[in-house]
């Protein structure tokens, strides 16, 4: 992906670009416009050249402190990100100009070209650095690579076996917490040809559902129904799903108290589930903690509904919190198309209001990624 650094100014506004590795950040241009013509030429650049997501340099005063400037900076990132359709970033330029001008010392060039070229090379300094820091380390999860589709899916089995058997050993019962998507459906299917599972001490709930009919064929429990509980002996009442059928906001009602009767939760505890299976999509999202939606910052519910215009249907969510707490987060990511999320979402700095996925780092040490080889391109070349 090419980055495009702005580093706006009084008169002048410098750009530079990365290139498509993003390794290296080069000197583009210094444009004279301002307002709206400023926006539409920035807009008309990212189009020609591929730009893939913009950076705005924010004047920072050396103390730290926000400089006049600063309020200019993201009333244009703003505009940038609403006009242009990429992301925008916003990053420390404090240092930027005094680099622009120790290397324009080293150019033969006239006192008018130094000042033409200033800006660009201001925007390429903080680029670069915004671009070195995205390649710091970030904490990972365990990842377990497989070369096929059945071999994640088996090995994703042995893991939840361990932990079925754990759970019982210590406790007499396991809980887990199940999602949808067509990446659990090999796992379903294997989970339901297990002969070990004493299903009797085995109880279900989902991590997010659709608000539809539960015989609706996008409905998570008709997902888990068809290819799994419909197969096992696990008792009726071990299985706890969402009422998406029902208004939103009773759904979740009625799923809090459910998750608190369980569980025997008092007001403020939180439920241990002993493994919470997920996704991850290729917008970034696990659950349905969808990019931009305000239960990403909920910290007080168990569950909460969720409405966003980029998915059909209102959705019904496990929050940050309670997926957290959980004893193990195993995902389960799988297809050629899941490489880029992977590589992004494992690259720093963490943006969680971007990738929501990363809303769940605070518990990455909990985190196991089961990935098959078309997904596991992500760190290749």
């Amino acid at each position: 992906m090419r980055y495009l650094a702005v580093d706006p100014g009084g008169k002048r506004t410098g750009l530079a670009v990365s290139d498509i590795g993003e390794s290296m950040a080069f000197p583009y241009a210094v444009l004279l416009e301002s307002g709206a013509e400023l926006i539409g030429k920035i807009t008309e650049i990212v189009r020609n050249e591929n730009i893939g997501a913009i950076v705005v340099g924010l004047p920072l005063n050396m103390d730290g402190t926000e400089s006049a400037g600063v309020k200019a900076s993201r009333q244009l990132a703003a505009k940038l990100e609403k006009t242009a359709s990429v992301p925008v970033f916003l990053f420390d330029e404090r240092l930027s100009s005094a680099d622009a001008d120790w290397k324009l010392t080293t150019m033969d060039l006239t006192k008018d070209k130094k000042k033409q070229r200033q800006d660009a090379l201001a925007a390429a300094s903080f680029l670069q650095a915004f671009l070195d820091q995205r390649k710091e380390s970030i904490p990972k999860p365990h990842i377990i690579k497989s070369a096929s589709l059945m071999q994640t899916a088996q090995e994703a089995v042995n893991f939840f076996k361990d932990k079925v058997q754990d759970a019982l050993a210590h406790r007499g019962v396991f809980n887990c917490a199940i999602s949808g998507g067509s990446c659990p459906i090999l796992f379903f299917e294997l989970l339901a040809g297990e002969p070990s599972f004493d299903w009797s001490k085995i109880h279900i709930f989902w991590v997010d559902e659709r608000c539809v009919e539960p015989n609706h064929k996008d409905s998570n429990f008709n997902l888990a129904y068809r290819f799994f509980l419909s197969k096992v002996a696990i008792p009726a009442e071990n299985i706890h799903r969402i009422y998406g059928e029902k208004p939103a906001y009773q759904a979740v009602e009625e799923y809090e108290q459910e998750i608190r009767r369980h569980f025997g939760l008092s007001q403020g505890q939180w439920p241990i589930f002993d493994v919470a299976v997920m996704g991850l999509g290729a917008d970034g999202h696990t659950a349905s903690l969808l990019p931009g939606t305000e239960v990403l910052e909920n910290q007080t519910d168990l569950a909460a509904q969720v409405y966003s215009d980029a998915v059909p249907y209102t959705r019904i969510t496990l929050t940050v919190p309670t997926l957290s707490a959980s004893r193990s987060l195993m995902f389960l990511i799988t297809g050629r198309d899941k490489a880029e999320i992977i590589r992004e979402v494992l690259t720093y700095p963490l943006r969680p209001w971007q990738y929501p996925v990363q809303t769940l780092w605070p518990a990455v040490e909990k985190m196991v990624w089961f990935v098959d080889e078309d997904a596991g391109t992500w760190n290749k070349g």
